[in-house]
């Protein structure tokens, strides 16, 4: 017996819907249980399994009589388990085969092994029989077919260039009829084929075959497609004749056709004198323009822009200011003085009968109340509420208009508010100012100022309407998180800041705005949640870092769903209705397991200050968009070549008072007892921890320099001081912004004493009282004032130079440096 006829035993999987040839890479979905079977055991026969196709698309057996006699061997490269149990594997096809005989194997009683087929076979290569010039002729004849059907089918770009590259006619060949959307028949043919040259002889027929095929529908289809476009248009055109006809026919009661009633509106309408000629002028444009036509479309949109303008309706105005303060009280806790300059806004609005002055501006962190506030307002004088977000606007058009000569114009997002409003005095919210950009489509906020002009906004221009429109009657309230907002618009706003609110106010807010509300909203009764004081405020710190109260109102309605569904766990479910039952239950209080099984393990860790006084060590105060935050920096020394280390996601700012600090401490190092070379001998690292936090501004000048002297020194810092305030070369202490927040955190971090700049004494009287209380406020104009009260103890001289001469001892020698009497 020849190699080739030598008899082998691999186990066999039959295969329904594909024909699997020599050299290829096939992904295969196995579920049937033989075929997992045959799976299992190639694991005995080095991977190896015989792929051969059935005859029948329905057969189940698999059986010489059921498949087809010629298949080929491969080795499974990867197989996974996916989810229901089946199996993708990745299979690499070697050599055709023959079968001789299958025979199935039943597994052991063992529920891990499954039955499957072992087949008898032997090799049956194809045989090359063509000489190198009909190889290739025979390959130019197959890629020129292959491109004619590429031509008229899509097939993918990688595959014709791999074909256009093979040069070995087999793999060609086998590549080309494995891709050909052929019967299974006829590639079982191909690869019984015995020869190369009898298989390419079948390929060329199939691949003309198909060509021919390709051709004939493409003929056909586009035929059909021509018909129906006909039809199509002849549909259209008889709908539109349809359309003018009834244009033209359908008249109402009063005998008027409808560009007659328009006319009527325009003139019922009492619009400014140049809006109604602009109207009349475009519709008498109108009725000589066919019905259909583009041009009349667009004029027709105008007139019912211009109709839909509040040219004289405008709303009942409020003007009851204890009404007003009620509302604002009700809507708001805290914010006194933000509520007084409402109320004082009010009042001259009440006397002057104008709007007319300044427009307000509030700015604050998010969730503080500047949306609700100006809904408060507008509730309270009467006014129609319109919102209109700036948020992502960066083009001018947005709020000017378009040109009407761009096809889909439409008028500016002012026009717009005004005409949903349908009065000419509403209160305009202009939400998110701080967010509007700008780009190559022109810079709304430039737009913005002609509108919050007093003196301008009389005569606003829309370039859609392109009609004088009067804001003057408009009450403006902008919204901005932040003070980005360019200075000729800040500049016609009245800023009025909103700061973040304090452990108390938050409280306050809980317990009498939101919870209630939030019981209401979840239908329970309003005393079926109890939650003291200080569970409420371990909400607040633990699992709320904000500035305002929208984390706080959603855990609080996390709390009250969690409530619904316990009681409704426990309910046998029989009697009644869910609800009913719910608020039957005797009232829920919550305890501090049970927050914790509601809302998690704590999520923030609040600043806390070090337990213990540190060397290096100092509580920085920081401002973010969030309140206020504990800073803290810290400082080691050790041997070196004078480098100043900085990390911490820092500003460019902060690395310069770092550079700031040095140089101060530098310029006086005789007067700390500091050796004259020192900053030549150490390397100095500072950090700000939350390294991936970014950080900046001079701020934290003042802190920064103390802790690199208390690590120069040896000596430690309180850990109940914090401090803040910019630090100079000469020493000064100046302003800086954002106390309340600041004071607020470390109050909120248990600190005792704070530093601040002497400049920013004004500001103090922002503070809440219980803050007040609870810190220590020292005002500081110089470095030596925060060194004074700083340090645990005072400046020992004697204590630096022990450590600085332990540090030397691992560096250069200190020659410089002989005495006592070279250190004062």
């Amino acid at each position: 017996m020849s190699h080739s006829q030598e008899i082998h035993q691999r186990p066999i999987i039959a295969i329904r819907d594909l024909v699997v040839f020599p050299t290829l890479t096939v992904p295969l979905l196995i579920g049937r249980p033989l075929s997992m079977g045959a799976l299992q055991a190639a694991e005995d026969f080095n991977n190896e399994v015989l792929l051969v196709t059935h005859i029948s698309m329905d057969s189940e057996i698999v059986d010489m009589e059921s498949v087809y006699g010629t298949g080929v061997v491969g080795r499974i490269i990867q197989k996974v388990q996916i989810e229901d149990g089946t199996y993708k594997v990745l299979v690499e096809t070697t050599e055709r085969i023959k079968l001789h005989a299958i025979n199935k194997v039943v597994a052991d009683d063992s529920e891990e092994d499954l039955d499957y087929c072992i087949a008898d076979y032997s090799l049956e290569p194809i045989e090359e029989d063509l000489s190198e010039n009909l190889s290739k002729v025979y390959g130019n004849v197959i890629r020129n077919l292959f491109n004619n059907i590429s031509t008229l089918t899509k097939i993918p770009e990688d595959l014709l260039k791999n074909i256009k590259h093979e040069d070995d006619l087999m793999q060609l060949a086998i590549k080309v009829i494995n891709y050909l959307p052929v019967s299974i028949a006829k590639k079982q043919e191909v690869l019984e084929e015995p020869a190369l040259g009898q298989l390419v002889k079948n390929l060329v027929s199939q691949l003309t075959y198909e060509v021919d095929v390709l051709e004939t529908q493409n003929r056909i289809q586009a035929s059909v497609q021509k018909q129906m476009s006909k039809n199509q248009r002849e549909y259209y055109l008889n709908e539109q004749i349809k359309a003018i006809r009834t244009e033209l026919d359908d008249l109402n009661d009063s005998g008027l056709s409808e560009l007659d009633q328009l006319e009527e509106k325009i003139l019922k309408a009492k619009m400014p004198k140049e809006a109604e000629e602009k109207a009349l002028t475009e519709l008498k444009r109108l009725k000589s323009m066919p019905a259909m036509s583009s041009e009349g479309t667009v004029a027709r949109t105008y007139i019912d822009w211009l109709l839909k303008m509040p040219w004289n309706k405008r709303s009942r105005l409020k003007y009851d200011i204890v009404k007003a303060e009620d509302r604002l009280d009700q809507d708001h806790s805290g914010l006194e003085k933000v509520k007084e300059r409402i109320l004082e806004y009010l009042a001259v609005t009440n006397h002057t009968k104008s709007v007319k002055g300044n427009i307000l501006c509030l700015i604050g962190p998010p969730g503080v109340g500047k949306t609700t506030l100006a809904r408060s307002i507008a509730d309270a004088t009467g006014r129609e509420l319109v919102r209109m977000s700036l948020g992502g606007v960066h083009d001018e058009s947005e709020i000017r208009g378009h040109r009407r000569t761009y096809i889909g114009a439409l008028p500016g997002k002012i026009v717009q508010m005004l005409a949903k409003a349908k009065t000419k005095n509403p209160l305009m919210l202009l939400d998110e100012i701080d967010k509007m950009g700008s780009d190559y489509k022109g810079d709304p906020a430039h737009a913005m100022l002609e509108v919050l002009d007093p003196e301008q906004n009389s005569t606003f221009n829309d370039h859609y309407l392109d009609v004088d429109v009067d804001l003057s009657e408009v009450m403006f309230i902008a919204t901005a998180n932040s003070f980005n907002i360019p200075g000729p618009l800040r500049d016609r706003m009245e800023i009025i800041e909103l700061s973040s609110y304090t452990e108390l106010e938050k409280l306050d807010i809980a317990k009498n705005y939101l919870l209630p509300k939030q019981l209401k909203e979840h239908k329970l009764k309003e005393d079926a949640i109890k939650i003291s004081d200080s569970l409420m405020l371990d909400i607040i710190r633990l699992y709320t870092k904000e500035a305002g109260v929208r984390s706080l109102d959603r855990e609080l309605a996390k709390v009250c769903r969690k409530v619904i569904k316990e009681i409704m766990k426990k309910s046998d479910g029989k009697k009644g209705k869910a609800a009913v039952k719910v608020n039957d239950h005797k009232p829920v209080t919550l305890t501090k397991k049970m927050l914790e099984s509601y809302l998690g393990m704590p999520r923030f860790r609040f600043g806390v200050k070090e337990k213990d006084d540190q060397v290096g060590y100092v509580n920085g105060l920081a401002w973010t968009q969030l309140g206020g935050e504990l800073l803290g920096i810290e400082v080691e020394v050790m041997p070196g070549k004078g480098n100043l280390i900085t990390t911490g996601s820092l500003g460019d700012v902060m690395k310069e008072s770092m550079r700031t600090a040095m140089s101060l401490i530098r310029s006086r190092a005789q007067s700390y007892g500091l050796a004259h070379d020192f900053a030549d001998k150490l390397d100095i690292h500072v950090h700000a921890p939350e390294g991936a936090v970014p950080k900046d501004g001079p701020s934290a000048g003042g802190a920064i320099t103390v802790a690199i002297l208390s690590a120069l020194l040896n000596q430690a810092i309180r850990s109940d001081i914090g401090m803040t305030g910019e630090v100079t070369l000469r020493g000064n202490i100046l302003a800086i912004g954002g106390l309340k927040e600041k004071l607020l955190a470390a109050a909120r971090a248990g600190l005792k004493t704070v530093l601040i700049p002497e400049e920013n004494i004004k500001d103090l009287e922002d503070i809440p009282a219980e803050v007040k209380k609870q810190l220590t406020i020292i005002p500081v104009s110089h470095f030596d004032e925060v060194i004074q009260h700083s340090f645990v103890q005072g400046i020992e001289k004697d204590d630096y130079f022990q450590r600085y001469n332990a540090l030397e001892d691992f560096s250069v020698p200190m020659s410089n440096v002989k005495g006592s009497e070279k250190r004062c």
